[in-house]
C-alpha cells in the first residue's frame, strides 16, 4: 500500500512539483475537517495571473503565471512556485524568494524557515531574519533530498556525486559536517543530535554520535515522523512498523500497512525517492490508525478504510473495517465512521463503546465537538443530528455537503449543472446564500463557491469565485478563475 501511495504521490511531490504539506488528508486520507490551512490561491485567465487569500482576505499582490506549486504547514502562510522562480505567501503580501531554478523545497511547521534546492545546491531562507543561505556542495550532481530539524535550524541534505555515490551532511550555524556515506537523508533532529537515513538497497538505519542500528530492510519509501523526529513508522514487506529512540521497531498491526492520524498539520520532507512527514504531534502513538483501499476497479468507487487504535506500547485495537468515512473529534477521543449505511460513533481506544448514530446514510460530516453531525441519506436528504441524538430532516434533494470551520453546513440541493447553495446552522431553518452553484469549498475562516463554468476568449473553462468568511453571505471576489481540479 505505502509503495503505491508513494508513487502517487510522486508526481506532485517536494516542489517536483511542491507537495502540498497541510493538514492530514493523503489520497482520500483523514477528513476534511482536520484541514488546517487558510491560504488559497487561484489562476485567473483574463490578466494570466495568480491571487492568492489569507483565509477571506484576497491579498492585493499578484504573480504573472501560474502557480505549478504550493506549500503550507501551519495555514497561515504560504510558498509557492511560478514558473521556476520560489514566492512566499503572507497576510502582508507576496515576496520573491529565488528568482529561478527552484526544484525542491520544503517548509518548516511554523514556517519560519525554508529550504529548497536549485540544480546541485542547497537554499536556506530565514523568514524571521529575512536572510539567505547558499550551500555549494563539491562535486555535486544533483541534491536528491533535504530534510529540517525541529527547530528549523539544522539542515540535512543528500548529495549525488559524479561517481553515483550518496552522501548525508548537515548544516548549522554556518557549516556542513558529513553524516553518512552511502546514505540517503530523511530526518534530522536539533543539531543533527540524531538522524534517520535510507542505504541505496533500502536499509533504514538510525544514526547518533559514532552509533548507528539498522531499524529495517526493505524499508518501503514513505516514512512518519513526531515533531521531535523521536518516532519513525515504516513499512516493511507491506507491514507497519514503530521505533522509538532509535530502539528496535516494532509490529504495529499484524500483516497490515497503516498510516497515523495524529498531528492536525505536517510537513513534508525527503526527495523524489522517498516522503518523510513529520507530524505537528508530540506521539504518533495512542491514536488512530487507518488503511484504505479503492471499494471497486469502477471510477466511481468509494474508498473504504480499516481503522485501528493503537496503544503507547504498539499494541493494536481493530476499531471498524470497510468505513466509507471516518473523523475525530477535536480532544481525539471520539470516533465517528460510516459502514455501509450506518454511522457509529465511539471511543477511539474502545469498539465496544460503538453507538449507532443513524442508518441509510450516505456521507456526513461532523463538527469537531460532534455537536452537530449533518447526513445526507440515500433519499438525498440532509439531515442534522444534534448531540448524537435522533435525525431531524432538513432538506431534499442535497447532493453534497461540506462543514464550515463555525460548525455550520454549506450544502448543494437541486443540482443538475448547477445547483442551489443553503447554508444550515443546526436545525434551524436553512438560509439560501447562493444560485447557480457549481462546487462549494471550504477552509478555516474561507468559504467560496465557484459558478457555472463559462469559455472566456482564450477558449478556456472558467469560474466566477464568490467567497465569505463564515459561509453566511458571499461575495463575488474574483472573475474567470481555473478550477484546479478540473
Amino acid at each position: 500500500m505505502k509503495r503505491t501511495f508513494t508513487l502517487i504521490l510522486a508526481a506532485a511531490a517536494l516542489l517536483t512539483a511542491v507537495l502540498s504539506c497541510g493538514c492530514a488528508g493523503k489520497n482520500g486520507g483523514v477528513p476534511s475537517k482536520h484541514l488546517t490551512s487558510n491560504v488559497a490561491y487561484y489562476y485567473t485567465g483574463a490578466d494570466t495571473s495568480s491571487r492568492f487569500f489569507i483565509g477571506d482576505k484576497l491579498l492585493e499582490d499578484k504573480l504573472g503565471g501560474e502557480v505549478d506549486a504550493f506549500l503550507t504547514c501551519d495555514g497561515t502562510m504560504g510558498i509557492a512556485r511560478v514558473g521556476t522562480g520560489l514566492y512566499l505567501v503572507e497576510e502582508s503580501g507576496v515576496k520573491m524568494v529565488y528568482p529561478a531554478g527552484v526544484s525542491r523545497a520544503l517548509l518548516s511547521l511554523d514556517g519560519g524557515t525554508i529550504v529548497f534546492t536549485t540544480a546541485t545546491q542547497v537554499h536556506i531562507y530565514d523568514r524571521g531574519a529575512d536572510e539567505l543561505y547558499d550551500i555549494k556542495p563539491d562535486d555535486a550532481v544533483s541534491i536528491p533530498s533535504i530534510v529540517l530539524s525541529p527547530d528549523g535550524k539544522t539542515a540535512g541534505y543528500t548529495v549525488k556525486s559524479s561517481d553515483g555515490r550518496f552522501t548525508s551532511y548537515a548544516y548549522a550555524e554556518g557549516e556542513s559536517r558529513r553524516l553518512s556515506n552511502n546514505a540517503y537523508i530523511i530526518g534530522v533532529a536539533d543539531n543533527a543530535e540524531f538522524w534517520y537515513y535510507l542505504t541505496p538497497d533500502a536499509e533504514l538505519h538510525y544514526a547518533k554520535s559514532g552509533h548507528d542500528k539498522l531499524l529495517g530492510r526493505d524499508a518501503a519509501s514513505l516514512f512518519e515522523f513526531n515533531r521531535s523526529l523521536t518516532e519513525v513508522c515504516f513499512d516493511m514487506n507491506g507491514v507497519t512498523y514503530c521505533s522509538r529512540d532509535g530502539r528496535s521497531a516494532k509490529r504495529l498491526i499484524e500483516g497490515r500497512s497503516a498510516l497515523a492520524t495524529a498531528g492536525e498539520c505536517f510537513s513534508t520532507q525527503g526527495g523524489d525517492d522517498c516522503i518523510s512527514y513529520v507530524r505537528d504531534c508530540d506521539t504518533l502513538l495512542d491514536s488512530v490508525f487507518y488503511d484504505y483501499k479503492s471499494a471497486s476497479d469502477d471510477s466511481g468507487s468509494r474508498t473504504v478504510y480499516d481503522l485501528w487504535y493503537v496503544d503507547s506500547g504498539c499494541k493494536a485495537t481493530a476499531l471498524a473495517r470497510g468505513a466509507y468515512q471516518f473523523s475525530i473529534d477535536a480532544e481525539r477521543k471520539k470516533l465517528t465512521c460510516l459502514i455501509d449505511m450506518e454511522l457509529y460513533c465511539m471511543d477511539v481506544n474502545d469498539p465496544g463503546t460503538a453507538k449507532l448514530v443513524a442508518s441509510n446514510v450516505y456521507s456526513y460530516v461532523a463538527s469537531t465537538d460532534l455537536k452537530n453531525v449533518y447526513c445526507i441519506g440515500y433519499d438525498r436528504s440532509l439531515y442534522c443530528i444534534r448531540d448524537l441524538g435522533s435525525p431531524v430532516k432538513l432538506y431534499d434533494d442535497v447532493v453534497y455537503c461540506v462543514l464550515t470551520d463555525g460548525g455550520s453546513c454549506l450544502f448543494i440541493s437541486d443540482f443538475s449543472d448547477t445547483g442551489k447553495l443553503y447554508c444550515a446552522d443546526g436545525v434551524s431553518e436553512p438560509k439560501k446564500v447562493g444560485s447557480k452553484v457549481y462546487m462549494v469549498e471550504t477552509k478555516p475562516g474561507f468559504c467560496c463557491y465557484y459558478s457555472a463554468p463559462y469559455t472566456d476568449g482564450e477558449g478556456r473553462t472558467v469560474y466566477d469565485l464568490y467567497t465569505s468568511p463564515d459561509g453566511k453571505s458571499f461575495e463575488l471576489a474574483l472573475e474567470g478563475v481555473k478550477l484546479y481540479t478540473d
